[in-house]
C-alpha cells in the first residue's frame, strides 16, 4: 500500500459512487443482524432490564426465534422507551430504534446513559460523528463516565485516530471489572501482534465470577482467531463457541477479520464463508466476504454476498457504496495482455484507458522482469490493475485497509490504484511510482504467502521506488526528520504497531519513511542479497527480530542501534536545524511575494543548502530556479530546475520549462528524458505527447514517437487532423505505408485543406 498523508477511509458521504446513510435512507446506517447485536448490552457495564437480560440469554445460546419473539414482545408491552430502543435494535429495525432512543432521553435529558447507548447505535451503524456527538454530551454530563469514554476510544479505533490507547488504558485501571474494556484492549493487542498480553487479558475475562454470555463467546472468538495466527488449523475455542452458541457465525467472522488484518484475503474468504453459512443473517459477514471476493477479483460471487446483505440491511453505506461501485464498473475497459509467460488484466475507466494502456503495460511488464530476477520468484497467476479516476471509486474498492488514506492497494495479484486524474496536477501526484510500488507488493506478498509484516513489505516497496522506480525520488520529509530528532522512530520488532494502530499523528507516513531507509541500510550494508534472504524469513511465525537476526547474523537490537547511528550519521545535523530550514523557506516564499527576487536568492539558496534533499511543495529550488529567471540568468535558472529534477522533482509546469531550455541548450536527449518522467505525473497532458512524440522523431526513434502521438489521439485532442497527421508522419518513418495512407486520410476527412496532410499524402503517392 503506498501511503498518501491523509485521514483514514471513513466512506460516508463520498462522491456519487458512495452514499451516506441518512442520504440514502432517510434513518441510520445498518449494522450485523441479532446474532452480532451490540456485544455492550449484556456487558452489565450499564444497568440493563431485566427483560432484556433473559431475552438476551436466548440470543446468546443460539434460540434465535425464541429471541425475537421475546424482543418484539417488549416492544409491544414494554412502558419504557429506552427498553423499546434496545429491543427494536436487537431486532434490527434501525429506524425504531433511533426514534425510540430521541423518546427516552426526551424522557430524562439529564442521562449520560442513555446518551451513550444512543452513540454505540450509532457507531454501530456507521455514524461515527453522531455518535461522536452524543459520547460528548454524555461526558459533559459526567466527565468520568467509563462507557461514554470507551465510546469516544471506539471512534477513535474505527477511524484509526491516535490516542485512544491512552483512554483504554485509563479505563483499564479505572474500571478493572468492566469486561468489555478488557475485550477491546485484548483485541488492540492481538491487531499489534501482542498475544501473551492478548492472551492475559482474555484469561481475566474468561475468570470472573460472572461472565455475561455474549462476553464469553467474543472472549471464545478472539481466542480462537490467535490460535489460527499461530499456524493451528483447528481451535477448542472455536467448539466451546458453537457449544454455547451453535449459530454463532461471529467465531469464524472475528478469525476472518484477523486474517484481513494480515492480507490474508483467501484465507478470510474462507471463514467469512463458514460464518455466513453458520448465520445466514450475519449480514455484516456477508457484507465483509463480498468485498474480500473483490480483492481475490471473484466479482459475480461477492456481488451475490453484497445483494443478500442489502436485501437483509439495507442502510449499510457500506454494502450500499459497494454495490453501486459494482454497477459503475460498465464503465471500465477490460483488456488481457499476454507478456512472455505472463498474463496481464487491466480495468481501466473507458475515457483514459486508450492514455493509459500502453504506460500501465510498459510499467508492469518492467516491473515483472525486475522484481523476479532480484527477488527470485515467479508469478502463478494473472496480474489485475485497476485505475480509479474517482478517488471515492478507489477508497470504496479498498475498504477495510486498516491505517490511513491510500494512493493504492495490493490484494496478492490485484493492484488497485488512483489513477493519474483523480488527483489535480499541482498534487505532483507520480502514479506511475505508485504502481511501481504496488507491483513490488505483488512480489513480497505472493513470495511468502502473505506472511511478510507490513513494515517490511512496504519497506521494499519504498526502496524500490527510489532505487528502480521511474522517477527514483529519494528525499526524506521534513515529517521524518522531525520524528528522529525527537526520537519517535519504532525498533524493528513493533515497527508494525506505526501502520496499524499509530500512536501520535503522521506517524503512518513516518512509518514508510523509516521502513524504506531500514531496507536501504541493510542493502548497502550487507548487500541486496541479504535483503532478499530476509524477506523469506517471514512464515508467518517468525517475529520481526528474529528474522533480522537470522538474515543479518546481528542481534536485533545491536541492528537498532546501527541503524540509528546510520541515520544519525545522514540526517541529525539536518533534523537539527529542520526549524531555521522552514523559517528560511517562509521568508523566501514571502521575498518572492514582494518582488524582492535578490533576497529570494540569498534565503532560498541557504535553504537549499541547508536541506538539498528536498523536491516537495515550496521547494527552494524552484523559488530560487524563478528569481534567477527574473534576474536575467537564464543559465543558473536552467541548473537549478535540473538538479530539482535530478533529486526526484515532479512538478510538471516547471519540467516542461526545464525540456525547453534543454532543447535551446542542444541537449535534446536529456530534454526527452525529463518529458518521460512527466508521464507519471500528468499523462492527460495532450500538449505533453505531441511535445514528447516531435523530439522523439526528431532523434530518430519513430517507433517511441508513434506511441506518443497514438496516446495524443486517444486523449480525444481537439485538433484531431494534426493529431493524425502527426501520427501518420511517424508510421512512415517506420515504412509502415498502410498505417501511413490511412491516418492521412481520416486527418484529411476531419480537415479536407488541412495542407501538411495533403504534402504528405500527395509525397507518399509518388513514391515507388
Amino acid at each position: 500500500m503506498r501511503a498518501s498523508f491523509l485521514a483514514s477511509l471513513i466512506l460516508i458521504g463520498l462522491s456519487t459512487t458512495t452514499v451516506g446513510a441518512f442520504a440514502a435512507s432517510g434513518v441510520l446506517g445498518a449494522s450485523d443482524a441479532l446474532a452480532a447485536s451490540d456485544a455492550l448490552a449484556a456487558s452489565g457495564a450499564l444497568a440493563r432490564s431485566e427483560e432484556l437480560v433473559a431475552c438476551d440469554a436466548k440470543r446468546d445460546h443460539g434460540l434465535r426465534d425464541q429471541a425475537k419473539r421475546c424482543y418484539r414482545a417488549l416492544t409491544l408491552t414494554s412502558r419504557d422507551a429506552w427498553i423499546r430502543a434496545e429491543a427494536y435494535w436487537a431486532l434490527s429495525d434501525f429506524k425504531a430504534a433511533n426514534r425510540w432512543f430521541a423518546d427516552a432521553m426526551r424522557a430524562r435529558e439529564d442521562s449520560p446513559d442513555i446518551r451513550t447507548r444512543w452513540g454505540r447505535l450509532y457507531l454501530e451503524t456507521q455514524q461515527p460523528g453522531d455518535a461522536s456527538k452524543l459520547f460528548r454530551e454524555a461526558l459533559e454530563l459526567d466527565p468520568r463516565h467509563v462507557d461514554a469514554r470507551l465510546g469516544t476510544a471506539l471512534v477513535m479505533l474505527q477511524g484509526f485516530e491516535p490516542g485512544a490507547r491512552e483512554i483504554l488504558e485509563a479505563l483499564m485501571s479505572e474500571a478493572p471489572s468492566h469486561r468489555e474494556v478488557r475485550l477491546l484492549a485484548a483485541r488492540l493487542a492481538l491487531e499489534e501482534g501482542n498475544r501473551i498480553g492478548a492472551s492475559a487479558l482474555l484469561e481475566e475475562v474468561l475468570a470472573a465470577s460472572e461472565v455475561e454470555d455474549a462476553m464469553r463467546l467474543e472472549a471464545y472468538a478472539l481466542l480462537a482467531a490467535m490460535d489460527h495466527l499461530e499456524g493451528k488449523q483447528q481451535s477448542p475455542w472455536t467448539d466451546r463457541a458453537l457449544q454455547q452458541n451453535p449459530s454463532y457465525g461471529e467465531v469464524y467472522a472475528t478469525i476472518a477479520y484477523f486474517h484481513v488484518i494480515r492480507r490474508l484475503y483467501r484465507e478470510a474468504i474462507a471463514f467469512y464463508g463458514k460464518g455466513v453459512s453458520l448465520d445466514p443473517e450475519l449480514w455484516s459477514a456477508h457484507t465483509e466476504l463480498g468485498i474480500n471476493l473483490l480483492r481475490d477479483n471473484r466479482f459475480d460471487e461477492a456481488r451475490t454476498h453484497l445483494e443478500m446483505a442489502y436485501n437483509g440491511n439495507p442502510f449499510s453505506a457500506q454494502t450500499v457504496n459497494t454495490l453501486r461501485l459494482l454497477d459503475s464498473f460498465d464503465r471500465f475497459r477490460v483488456s488481457t495482455h499476454r507478456r512472455g509467460e505472463q498474463d496481464i488484466t487491466l480495468r481501466l475507466h473507458r475515457d483514459e484507458a486508450g492514455v493509459l494502456s500502453p504506460y500501465v503495460l510498459d510499467l508492469v511488464e518492467r516491473s515483472i522482469e525486475h522484481f523476479t530476477e532480484r527477488y527470485g520468484f515467479r508469478l502463478h497467476e494473472a496480474v489485475v490493475v485497476e485505475l480509479y479516476p474517482q478517488p471515492a471509486d478507489f477508497a470504496v474498492r479498498t475498504v477495510g485497509m486498516p491505517g490511513i488514506g491510500i494512493l493504492g492497494a495490493t490484494f496478492g495479484y490485484v493492484v488497485a490504484m488512483e489513477s493519474p486524474s483523480a488527483r489535480g496536477i499541482e498534487d505532483e501526484f507520480d502514479w506511475g511510482s505508485a504502481l511501481w510500488h504496488e507491483m513490488a507488493h505483488v512480489f513480497t506478498l505472493e513470495a511468502t504467502h502473505h506472511q511478510v509484516p507490513r513494515w517490511f513489505s512496504e519497506g521494499v516497496s519504498v526502496f524500490e521506488e527510489w532505487t528502480s522506480g521511474p522517477t527514483q525520488q529519494r528525499g526524506v520529509s521534513p515529517l521524518f526528520l522531525q520524528a528522529l530528532h525527537e526520537e519517535r522512530l519504532l525498533p524493528v520488532g513493533s515497527l508494525d504497531q506505526g501502520f496499524i494502530r499509530p500512536s501520535y499523528p503522521d506517524q503512518v507516513a513516518v512509518s514508510y519513511v523509516q521502513s524504506g531507509l531500514i531496507c536501504q541500510f541493510i542493502a548497502e550494508h550487507w548487500g541486496i542479497d541479504a535483503l532478499v534472504k530476509l524477506l523469506y524469513q517471514f512464515d508467518g511465525k517468525t517475529p520481526s527480530g528474529i528474522a533480522v537476526e537470522r538474515a543479518l547474523e546481528v542481534a536485533h537490537e545491536e541492528f537498532d542501534e546501527r541503524f540509528l547511528a546510520y541515520l544519525d550519521e545522514r540526517f541529525a545535523p539536518l533534523a537539527g536545524t529542520l526549524g531555521n530550514w522552514q523559517t528560511l523557506v517562509e521568508a523566501a516564499g514571502a521575498a518572492a511575494g514582494e518582488g524582492r527576487w535578490s533576497d529570494v536568492v540569498d534565503l532560498a539558496d541557504e535553504a537549499r543548502f541547508i536541506y538539498p534533499e528536498y523536491v516537495g511543495v515550496n521547494s527552494p529550488y524552484l523559488v530560487l530556479a524563478h528569481a534567477r529567471q527574473v534576474l536575467g540568468d537564464a543559465s543558473a535558472a536552467r541548473e537549478l530546475r535540473h538538479e530539482y529534477w535530478r533529486r526526484g522533482g515532479r512538478r510538471p509546469k516547471e519540467l516542461m520549462a526545464l525540456a525547453e531550455s534543454l532543447v535551446a541548450r542542444g541537449d535534446a536527449g536529456e530534454a526527452i528524458a525529463v518529458l518521460e518522467s512527466v508521464v507519471w505525473v500528468a499523462p492527460l497532458d495532450g500538449e505533453l505527447h505531441v511535445r514528447l512524440g516531435e523530439m522523439l522523431l526528431e532523434q530518430g526513434r519513430a517507433a517511441e514517437a508513434a506511441r506518443e502521438f497514438q496516446v495524443l489521439l486517444a486523449s480525444d485532442p481537439h485538433d484531431k487532423a494534426d493529431a493524425h497527421y502527426r501520427l501518420a508522419r511517424a508510421y512512415d518513418r517506420l515504412g509502415a505505408s498502410e498505417q501511413t495512407r490511412l491516418h492521412l486520410l481520416h486527418s484529411l476527412e476531419i480537415a479536407p485543406a488541412y495542407r501538411p496532410a495533403q504534402k504528405l499524402l500527395l509525397e507518399i503517392s509518388r513514391r515507388p
